[in-house]
């Protein structure tokens, strides 16, 4: 399959991710914005920020879970262009910022186990359980060290400006979000040790895909 590059990739993919049980009675959405990833142009989300869950992409979402037989849990990428989301992915498995939505409250691991053992009351609990947005604080995701590598590479490359990169490193420091880390941990080091330690072995081992994701 063969689809257009449009530029508005680069800096927001609109996200719905969420979760439908095989009878489609149980169905739930969260939004989010990708606004940093890796490579830059379009790839791997880095940092995502909260969205309202727009009513007409997720009544579309239910639809075509239901036409292909679609359950359980899932995350559609759509790019903003002009007045129109386009829909670039679909992932039909457990997906890369999850830390992100279960943080929101979206327990997506027991509603798929909840789901898997017939469980019906349970997922019910779990779908009803989900806060609205302006009930707990705002949140966001950031894959830290991955987004230190991500501006350090491109000042290097002279594809990211000063401004740019001092933007992105206050980013997740803006006053009021709490950041979500799947690895991070300041109780308990090791998880992002390993995970930063793989990031730099993959750039040494193949370092021209490395240098030319980031152009």
């Amino acid at each position: 399959m063969l689809q257009r590059y449009h530029t508005e990739a680069m800096d927001r993919v609109y996200s719905l991710s969420g979760f439908r049980d095989i009878s489609g009675k149980y169905t739930t959405m969260l939004g989010a914005y990708k606004v940093l990833q890796r490579p830059r142009r379009l790839g791997v989300g880095l940092c995502f920020e909260e969205a309202a869950v727009n009513t007409e992409l997720a009544q579309r979402a239910s639809l075509l879970c239901e036409r292909i037989g679609y359950y359980g849990a899932f995350e559609i990428e759509f790019i903003p262009h002009g007045d129109r989301y386009l829909l670039i992915d679909f992932n039909a498995r457990f997906y890369n910022q999850m830390a992100f939505d279960i943080a929101r409250g979206l327990d997506l691991p027991r509603l798929v186990y909840a789901a898997a053992t017939g469980c019906e009351d349970q997922v019910a609990r779990l779908i009803a359980a989900v806060p609205k947005p302006e009930k707990r604080p705002e949140l966001a995701f950031c894959n830290t060290f991955g987004t230190h590598i991500a501006i350090a590479a491109q000042r290097v490359l002279g594809k990211m400006s000063w401004e740019e990169a001092a933007r992105w490193r206050g980013w997740y420091k803006a006053s009021g979000r709490q950041i979500v880390d799947a690895v991070y941990d300041a109780d308990d080091p090791l998880p992002a040790t390993v995970d930063g330690a793989l990031q730099i072995l993959r750039s040494m081992r193949h370092p021209r895909a490395f240098i030319r994701s980031w152009y």
